[in-house]
């Protein structure tokens, strides 16, 4: 058998002038364009999906369907070893075809070999499964859940390896496929055929089945089994702390689910599965240009650009801590009316924790863009001790506010964890020689942080009170530079191109026939 050259050997070889065009900017945008249009569209068609549901299932029903999701999500990320991660890392830090096909080769077997053996424990686990949710959850449901994991787990590696081709167009294209044959199944068999938190689970686990055929069929290496130890040894190594990272942020993700329903009750979980929905879609949006960004920044780190990793770190974070403040300001004016039309008034208790958790996901953009970049950089260590004391403060934060706050305790307690995980993040870039910025990215949620005080103060109700309101925010905003003329242009220049690439090819493709 021929040695095979490491992502770092091939790296070093390769002129990073060859790689990337003169613009790097527009290689990245052009990447994040096709996954976040994706990702956008799926986004609306599960909002659509979650309002059909919100409207045909019980409140019970519908939070135990979630419990279900968090625990498939929780076996994929204490089985996955790191692999979700590391794929795409070393697919992208790589040109040597040879060690691409082996190495996909061999993760999908051992990913399929842990999945497996996950699987049998819990088939045999399945009685103290369904312990963690009292009665919420029957015997005969709990047996769906190992199905659901073993898509959810392939979903994500085959997604990460796809990642690594920097085959974006298709990942963007299997999202929205995935959630427009979920929304059709949801109202063939929950709304018209009426089978109820049954048919939900089939719905899911069909539009999961033929997501992941997309995947692994979109992969542009031969597939087969391979057992290759040596290859697997290094990903392993790599992988490991983001193992426990991984664990650690579904942790801090989920554990507010499952206290909600131990504590107050599967509705109440119904009730905040409501107001995250919007929040986990953008951010589900937001994954998408993560995993654009994430081998951006593995091959430039690969090659020494420590000035270029700097500067689109601190103007990446800038931008998107306005657009996550921006979206979050517009929750806290207009919720109530969001929550009434989606989801009808029953849910309106869930109207507060949805602004906390918008206020929460704006500041895990910001720490997603420096974790991200922390491992992009080899620092697979540094993520885990920031998780630690992201989940230490959140378990905390859940025990002490969820039996006094309800569903707004929950949320708060993201909100403390994420305060104390952002700084973290910071600190350790620094430690790696990346300056950042603070205050570029901190001057929204202070400008925010004010509307907030008006909208409390004087509690406006008419429209054109809160769109003074928005309007002295992006005023603010444009005055403080959180956000320039030079952005804006270079977004709309950027998107006239893509369009313009898109409208050429199909002229072309038209020609051809």
């Amino acid at each position: 058998m021929s040695a095979v050259e490491t992502p770092e050997q091939v790296g070093q070889k390769q002129p990073l002038e060859k790689e990337w065009p003169k613009s790097l900017l527009s290689r990245l945008v052009g990447g994040v364009l096709p996954v976040s249009l994706g990702r956008f569209l799926a986004m609306v068609l599960a909002l659509l999906t979650t309002m059909l549901v919100a409207r045909h299932l019980s409140s019970e029903d519908f939070g135990t369907f979630i419990l279900i999701g968090v625990i498939a999500a929780f076996l994929t990320q204490i089985s996955s070893f790191g692999m979700d991660v590391t794929a795409a890392k070393l697919i992208a830090s790589t040109d040597n075809d040879v060690y691409k096909g082996q190495f996909i080769n061999a993760v999908i077997t051992f990913r399929l070999f842990t999945i497996v053996l996950v699987s049998i424990v819990s088939l045999i686990a399945r009685e103290a499964i369904s312990a963690l949710f009292g009665t919420s959850l029957t015997p005969g449901l709990a047996v769906f859940i190992p199905s659901l994991f073993l898509l959810v787990s392939l979903r994500a590696l085959l997604q990460s390896i796809l990642q690594g081709f920097g085959l974006f167009w298709r990942l963007g294209l299997g999202d929205f496929l995935s959630s427009l044959l979920n929304l059709i199944l949801v109202v063939v068999v929950v709304v018209v055929m009426k089978q109820g938190v049954l048919g939900l689970i089939f719905a899911t686990l069909i539009s999961e089945l033929l997501w992941n055929s997309f995947l692994f069929f979109s992969i542009p290496t031969k597939k087969r089994l391979e057992w290759r130890p040596e290859l697997l040894k290094g990903a392993l190594k790599f992988g490991f702390p983001l193992q426990i990272n991984d664990i650690l942020t579904l942790v801090f993700q989920r554990i507010d689910s499952l206290l909600i329903g131990a504590l107050l009750g599967p509705a109440e979980i119904a009730y905040y599965a409501v107001a995250r929905k919007i929040p986990e879609g953008l951010g589900s949006i937001f994954q998408g240009f993560i995993s654009v960004y994430f081998p951006f920044m593995s091959k430039l780190h690969a090659h020494g650009e420590h000035k270029k990793v700097a500067q689109l770190i601190n103007n990446t974070a800038r931008v998107v801590s306005f657009a996550g403040i921006s979206v979050t300001l517009i929750v806290l004016l207009f919720g109530s009316d969001l929550i009434r039309v989606l989801f009808s008034e029953k849910y309106l208790p869930s109207v507060n924790a949805f602004v906390l958790l918008m206020l929460t996901l704006s500041i895990s953009f910001v720490s997603n863009i420096f974790g991200t970049s922390l491992v992009a950089a080899g620092g697979s260590k540094e993520p885990a001790i920031i998780n630690s004391a992201h989940v230490v403060t959140s378990l905390v934060c859940n025990f002490v506010f969820i039996p006094q706050f309800g569903i707004i305790g929950a949320a708060l307690a993201g909100l403390v964890g994420n305060l104390v995980s952002n700084p973290l993040n910071v600190l350790f870039l620094r430690r790696r020689m990346v300056e950042i910025r603070v205050k570029n990215y901190l001057k929204p949620f202070l400008i925010f942080g004010l509307c907030g005080i008006l909208f409390l103060l004087f509690n406006p109700i008419h429209s054109a009170q809160k769109a003074l309101i928005i309007g002295s925010f992006v005023l603010a905003c444009a005055f403080l530079s959180v956000f320039t003329v030079k952005d804006l242009t270079f977004v709309s220049a950027e998107l006239n191109a893509t369009i313009t690439k898109l409208l050429r090819s199909s002229r072309s493709e038209s020609a051809e026939i």
